[in-house]
């Protein structure tokens, strides 16, 4: 096939802004780089230890969406998206709200500058009134936020990332929902919620009973098994499909292109490897095509 239009950067939860991680990235091998999870306010992220990895490629994380919040980073954001535009790459914001209406200032605030990813599946994040919900499983809201997304921003078109579906209706029904819309993209999958990471005996993250999202090696057949449902869901006509979710290969982002991908994110390789992950993979690519 054609690759040229295949496109490949990090997954949410890394870059949070200008510095060393987005500099290398400027001069990595991926086609865009994705910036946030951000939300309305800083956030220091859930405390203690929120992030295990293991020795087979699998990680667990409640990071809780650490971030300077849009105040700050919309300061920076017409630099950035110029910086990763001279590097022949562009940006893609990745916006977390806690309501139909911060969704829409978040857009409000940054899609000038660079293209934007509703974050619809960040799951364990903690507040004071406890886990605060998911907003891909709860079909009502995922159509209210795309719904006053498009008619505040008419002809602006936006990806949304959900979380993983073990419910095939739940795939057809997105797929439904998402059809004729300004959704350009559905990013599939966000981490799987609510695994717990064990070692020494004991629950290693601090968060309340040891919850975290599972990402990494472990989710890749689900995440691949995602793509192709969505892609079957969705048909010629309906937007594109990034893949992410244990993507550390080419033969694996071969598959997701298989699977239907129209493009690929690397998370926790690129979290563990760097920057460097994205030529590696596409070294790898180009001996299995």
């Amino acid at each position: 096939m054609d690759w040229s239009s295949f496109s490949i950067g990090n997954a949410a939860g890394f870059i949070k802004g200008p510095g060393q991680q987005f500099n290398d990235a400027l001069r990595s091998a991926a086609t865009y780089i994705t910036i946030g999870s951000l939300t309305i306010n800083q956030r220091d992220g859930n405390p203690g230890s929120v992030y295990q990895f293991f020795d087979d490629g699998t990680s667990v994380n409640a990071l809780g969406l650490p971030n300077p919040g849009i105040d700050a980073i919309r300061h920076e954001a017409e630099n950035m998206a110029e910086q990763a535009q001279g590097a022949g790459k562009h940006i893609r914001w990745s916006l977390a709200g806690f309501s139909v209406d911060e969704y829409v200032q978040l857009s409000e605030a940054l899609f000038e500058h660079g293209r934007l990813e509703l974050n619809l599946g960040c799951p364990n994040v903690w507040g004071d009134s406890g886990q605060k919900p998911i907003a891909a499983f709860d079909l009502d809201l995922m159509k209210a936020i795309i719904t006053e997304v498009s008619r505040r921003m008419p002809g602006l078109f936006f990806d949304i990332k959900v979380s993983p579906y073990s419910d095939p209706s739940m795939i057809q029904r997105i797929a439904d929902l998402v059809r004729d819309t300004q959704v350009l993209n559905i990013v599939t999958c966000n981490t799987f919620p609510n695994a717990i990471a064990y070692k020494d005996c004991k629950r290693a993250l601090q968060t309340p009973n040891g919850y975290g999202g599972m990402a990494g090696n472990g989710l890749f057949p689900i995440a691949l098994g995602q793509v192709a449902q969505f892609a079957e869901a969705l048909g010629d006509e309906g937007p594109g499909i990034i893949g992410v979710g244990g993507i550390n290969s080419g033969e694996r982002v071969r598959a997701m292109n298989d699977a239907g991908a129209t493009g690929i994110q690397i998370g926790t390789a690129f979290g563990e490897h760097g920057a460097g992950i994205f030529s590696d993979v596409l070294q790898e690519l180009a001996a299995v095509t």
